[in-house]
């Protein structure tokens, strides 16, 4: 997976995450897509479920959540401690080019889809192509930028977390 999960509605999305890790897991596309509907659409004026509607909705959420919980209680690969390992936040790395004089900083390796924006002079930020997050940064002359003792100032927003801990 390689990234944090975002906020998620869409359960048929969600079971394409887990379908991979999970060998195990297994359900009814239809059901999945029926309760996306029910807990997203009913939400708002103007929709509302009938009766057995509900009561179908309530059928599927108490299957799929004995399935889960038998999974999650006998499955090695669905364990929690056997998912932690797969690490779904990346850890920041930083590596120094002393031939180049560039510092890398990362949240994954370079790879050739990654959009480049300058962002200051000799500051290059790596972008996903499909979410144009930030995911790399190169600071070109860092031993110059850094000689006179100055604070080095990035032109970004960060916000730091402890990694999940294997």
């Amino acid at each position: 997976m390689g990234s944090c999960l975002k906020k998620q509605h869409d359960l048929s999305y969600l079971h394409g995450l887990l379908a991979p890790v999970c060998t195990e897991w297994s359900c009814q596309i239809e059901d999945l897509r029926f309760l996306t509907r029910a807990a997203v659409d009913f939400r708002y004026p103007g929709e509302s479920a009938d009766k057995e509607e509900a009561a179908e909705a309530f059928e599927i959420c108490t299957r799929l959540r004995e399935k889960l919980v038998a999974l999650l209680e006998g499955t090695p690969s669905c364990r929690p401690q056997a998912r932690i390992r797969m690490q779904l936040e990346p850890n920041l790395t930083m590596q120094y080019d002393s031939a180049g004089d560039i510092l890398y900083i990362g949240k994954t390796p370079p790879y050739p889809e990654q959009e480049s924006e300058e962002l200051d002079h000799g500051i290059v930020a790596r972008l996903n192509p499909k979410s144009g997050e930030i995911e790399n940064l190169e600071v070109l002359f860092f031993s110059k930028r850094t000689a006179s003792g100055e604070v080095l100032k990035l032109p970004i927003f960060a916000e730091f977390r402890l990694a999940r801990r294997v």
